[in-house]
């Protein structure tokens, strides 16, 4: 199935993508952003962009985002510039969060090695955090996406905005995840929360509680989980198995294949006498 791409998005890319290669100063950059802005549909000569927007805060200070994109001379979206080759830092996300809370906007770009959408949680306390993004490069479907939800003709703000909350919650719930797997899987839980699966399993199997009590008494099973959210299973002398050659021995000179272990996502060896059940 062929995937659509936005036509703006290789246009984008080949403009920017020359700034990559040469320590280019960021004016530079943002100018060429810009250019690319306006492949969108948002202009200086008719208002609908403006750069280094003076944001009063307080008496006498003031706060310029690089570039603001406005509707109706209403801002609706803050971009922070960054050149390609400068490192990410957070007081770059400091600066695009206090351009989003002074135009008491949810939404904010910042735009350097790559194309980023950050979101701002109404009311939780905690700051904006990066919930979409893109590689500068043609191949990359996000970069498409983006440039879909920025175009001027079509541009909704509240489409964009819930269109970030979505991705927030996708990524509360991976982390929800992520934390109850390790959980699950904790040194002190792993082991024992695995056994208890494969018991249910088999008993729903039908066989007897007895039959699994004894098979079982034979089984060791080591359980790990990786910083990635990975899980492995480690042989008695807790020598981990590789993930892309994972194989067992039971003479310690043939090796059998993964496969050959497999059983609901774990793998197991059962030893039992002398004789080894897969």
């Amino acid at each position: 199935m062929k995937i659509y791409m936005n036509e703006n998005w290789p246009e984008i890319v080949e403009s920017l993508q020359p700034y990559f290669k040469a320590n280019s100063p960021e004016d530079d950059y943002q100018r060429e952003i810009e250019n690319c802005l306006k492949y969108l549909g948002w202009k200086k000569t008719n208002g609908t962009m403006r750069s280094q927007l003076s944001l009063p805060i307080g008496n006498s200070n003031a706060i310029r985002p690089d570039i603001v994109l406005l509707m109706n001379d209403n801002p609706v979206l803050p971009i922070e510039i960054k050149r390609p080759l400068n490192v990410h830092k957070e007081r770059q996300e400091n600066q695009l969060m206090s351009y989003m809370r002074q135009l008491r906007l949810n939404v904010g770009l910042l735009i350097g090695e790559k194309i980023e959408l950050y979101y701002d949680v109404p009311d939780d306390g905690e700051n904006p955090v990066c919930v979409f993004s893109a590689e500068i490069n043609r191949a990359d479907v996000n970069g498409s996406i983006i440039c879909d939800m920025l175009e001027y003709k079509k541009f909704n703000s509240e489409e964009l905005e819930k269109f970030c909350k979505e991705q927030h919650n996708k990524i509360m719930a991976r982390n929800n995840l992520h934390q109850r797997l390790a959980e699950f899987l904790s040194e002190d839980n792993g082991v024992r929360n695995v056994m208890s699966l494969l018991r249910e399993k088999f008993a729903a199997e039908g066989f007897d509680d007895n039959v699994i009590n004894e098979e079982f008494a034979n089984v060791i099973i080591n359980v790990s989980f990786k910083g990635q959210g990975a899980v492995s299973v480690t042989k008695k002398n807790d020598k981990v198995i590789s993930k892309d050659k994972p194989k067992y021995s039971i003479d310690g000179i043939n090796f059998l294949c993964k496969t050959s272990f497999c059983l609901g996502g774990y793998k197991t060896v059962y030893k039992r006498a002398s004789k080894y059940y897969f």
